[in-house]
C-alpha cells in the first residue's frame, strides 16, 4: 500500500501537489483515505471531530410553498419546501412531546387544540430525493423514514394546533428535500434544512361553510366581523406554524473506522534471545482502535465501516409569562450501523459530546 509522510499531507493542505493527490484518489480512494486516517488528519484538513461549515436561509421559495430553506453543509445542499393539504385528524400521540406552557402558547397564538384535546391532530410526511444520475434511492428512503420519524417525536411541533375542526380536519405538513448536491450526510442537512423550512411555515387563513367543507381563503377575503359572519360558517386566521424551540432536534453523524497499528516494541537490550523473540511475536499481533469523523464526506461515508448517529434536543433558555427555564440537552435518538460496535463508556459519550456541541 502507497504511503504519505505528514510532510506531504501538510504540502497537500496547503495547495500543492494537488494533481497527484487528485489521481491518487481516484485510482484507490480507500488507500488514498487511510493515508491521512493513520496520521488522525482527513483530505480536506478538518479535525477529526471537525464539522464543516453550515449555511442556512429561509424562505428562498417565493411560490407554491408555504414555507422553504436551503441548507449548506459544506458542499453538500439540500433545498425542502413545506407544501399544506387538508385531511382527516390523525391519532398521533403527541402527550410526551408537548408541555403544558407550549399548550398554552398554541392558544394564545391562535391554536384551535391543547395538547388534552380529543379531537386528533395534524401530521407530518417528509421525501428526501435527488435529480440527475445522483440518486441512491435506497439511502434518500432511509433518510425520508427517519427525518419524519424524529419530527413527530421530538416535540418541535404541537401537533394538535395543526387542528383545524376537531374530529373532522387538520392540516398535513407535506415536507419535500431536494438534493441538489450530494458530498456526502445528507441526512444531517435534510433533517436541518426541514427544520428550517418549518420555522418559516405559514397556516393559510381557512373556512368551514355550511355544507361541511373547507376552503383556504386569502388574507384579503378573511376580514368578516363577528356580526356579519353567518353562525353556520366557522374561520381561522392564517398563523405561524407552532414551533417550540426548546425541542428543536439537532443532528450530528459520524463516520467510524477501525485501524490497525502495531504495538511499541519492546526496549529490552539484556541479550535474553528469547525475550526478543517473544517480543517479536507480540509485535506481529496489531492492535486496533477507532477513529470518529464527524460530518462525513461521500469519500469518507463510501469507506466508513460504520456510521453512528446522535440526535439532540433542549438547551438554551425557555420563557413564560412569568419566569424563565434552563432546558439541559438530552439524547433523542441514536443510531449505529455497521460491523463496529462502539464502546459505550468512550465512543457513544465521545458523540454524544460531540452533538450537544453542534446545539449551542
Amino acid at each position: 500500500m502507497a504511503t504519505m509522510t505528514s510532510s506531504f499531507l501538510e504540502d497537500n493542505l496547503n495547495g500543492e501537489n494537488s494533481s497527484w493527490l487528485d489521481a491518487f484518489s481516484a485510482l484507490d480512494p480507500k488507500t488514498f483515505l487511510s493515508n491521512f486516517l493513520v496520521q488522525n488528519t482527513r483530505p480536506d484538513g478538518r479535525l477529526l471531530y471537525q464539522c464543516r461549515p453550515t449555511f442556512l436561509s429561509r424562505g428562498v421559495i417565493t411560490r407554491n410553498a408555504a414555507g422553504s430553506a436551503l441548507v449548506k453543509l459544506g458542499d453538500t445542499q439540500v433545498l425542502a419546501a413545506v407544501t399544506l393539504l387538508i385531511g382527516q385528524p390523525t391519532s398521533i400521540n403527541t402527550s410526551h412531546t408537548t408541555t403544558d406552557e407550549s399548550a398554552t402558547t398554541s392558544r394564545e397564538e391562535g391554536g384551535h387544540a391543547s395538547s388534552n384535546s380529543s379531537g386528533g391532530s395534524g401530521d407530518v410526511v417528509v421525501t428526501v430525493s435527488c435529480g440527475g444520475n445522483n440518486n441512491n434511492n435506497s439511502s434518500y428512503t432511509d433518510a425520508s423514514g427517519r427525518i419524519q420519524t424524529i419530527l413527530q417525536e421530538s416535540g418541535m411541533i404541537d401537533f394538535h394546533s395543526l387542528l383545524i375542526v376537531p374530529k373532522k380536519a387538520a392540516w398535513r405538513l407535506n415536507i419535500s428535500c431536494q438534493v441538489l448536491n450530494d458530498d456526502g450526510n445528507v441526512y444531517d442537512a435534510a433533517l436541518l434544512a426541514s427544520i428550517a423550512a418549518l420555522t418559516d411555515t405559514k397556516l393559510p387563513s381557512t373556512k368551514e361553510e355550511q355544507d361541511g367543507m373547507i376552503y383556504i381563503v386569502g388574507e384579503q377575503q378573511n376580514t368578516t366581523t363577528a356580526n356579519d359572519k353567518d353562525p353556520a360558517e366557522s374561520s381561522t386566521s392564517s398563523r405561524r406554524l407552532q414551533i417550540i424551540p426548546h425541542n428543536i432536534p439537532i443532528p450530528l453523524t459520524i463516520a467510524l473506522y477501525e485501524i490497525e497499528q502495531p504495538p511499541p516494541r519492546s526496549n529490552n537490550n539484556d541479550g535474553n534471545n528469547d525475550n526478543d523473540d517473544m517480543a517479536v511475536e507480540e509485535n506481529d499481533n496489531k492492535t486496533t482502535h477507532t477513529i470518529m469523523l464527524a460530518d462525513p464526506t461521500t469519500l469518507e461515508q463510501t469507506h466508513q465501516q460504520s456510521s453512528l448517529t446522535v440526535v439532540v434536543v433542549g438547551g438554551g433558555v425557555t420563557s413564560t409569562t412569568s419566569s424563565s427555564t434552563t432546558v439541559k440537552p438530552k439524547i433523542l435518538n441514536v443510531r449505529l450501523s455497521g460491523n463496529i460496535r462502539i464502546k459505550a463508556s468512550h465512543e457513544l459519550s465521545v458523540a454524544t459530546h460531540m452533538a450537544f456541541g453542534r446545539s449551542k
